[in-house]
């Protein structure tokens, strides 16, 4: 079993590093084309499913994938990224120093923090390991077209991992990181992050802080 752990393709957001949450933001020119370079991935790997947020900017992402193989991709809330709230919008620049201040000795990695009227990342990793339960139940190779915060729960619950183990992970935009379960039946990381489909191009890495280069 094969699970190709897919961040969405480039928005004009990421370029300006606000946080996006679940406002649905769609890709711009350059995510468009990442998206076309993306499929071209998959062209000898054609995917039994294709799960994606259901935010506009990775659906077309998954559409991407799915279209030349003719399977149909579906949508799953359960994969959305962390709701900012009221925070959406802003520059994460501008939030940095208010996310490190909302750590305390009880919750030392910020994981419980809930910006208001949004998500925690403790919220985030709740509402999609029931969806990680039953892709691994079904046992197929699967795409999952997410979020850079949410994929880093995600990939931590695919690994076994506590939730802090999200903190660790980054992603870049329109990335692939290839987890093989094994004859432990634990899922090994093949590959990480690899953006060597996206000649020449850019892309920006992100996680539940922000984007950069």
């Amino acid at each position: 079993m094969r699970i190709y752990l897919v961040r969405h393709a480039q928005t004009g957001w990421n370029i300006e590093g606000r946080a996006q949450g679940s406002t649905d933001i769609r890709l711009d020119e350059a995510g468009i084309e990442q998206a076309r370079m993306l499929a071209s991935r998959f062209r000898n790997h054609p995917p039994a499913e294709v799960f994606s947020s259901d935010m506009g900017r990775c659906v077309q992402t998954a559409e991407a994938i799915s279209s030349a193989w003719g399977v149909d991709v579906e949508q799953r809330k359960e994969l959305r990224e962390r709701a900012m709230g009221e925070w959406e919008g802003r520059l994460f620049r501008e939030m940095h120093q208010q996310f490190l201040d909302s750590r305390t000795m009880d919750d030392t990695f910020g994981l419980s923090f809930q910006p208001p009227g949004g998500e925690s990342i403790n919220d985030v990793a709740t509402r999609a390991k029931p969806l990680i339960n039953e892709i691994v139940k079904k046992g197929t190779d699967a795409v999952i077209v997410s979020h850079g915060g949410a994929l880093s729960v995600v990939l931590a619950l695919f690994l076994g991992q506590e939730t802090v183990a999200a903190r660790s992970f980054k992603f870049s935009n329109a990335s692939v990181t290839v987890l093989v379960r094994s004859d432990w039946n634990v899922f090994v990381i093949e590959s990480y992050n690899c953006v060597a489909h996206l000649t020449g191009a850019e892309s920006l890495q992100g996680s539940f802080d922000g984007s950069y280069r």
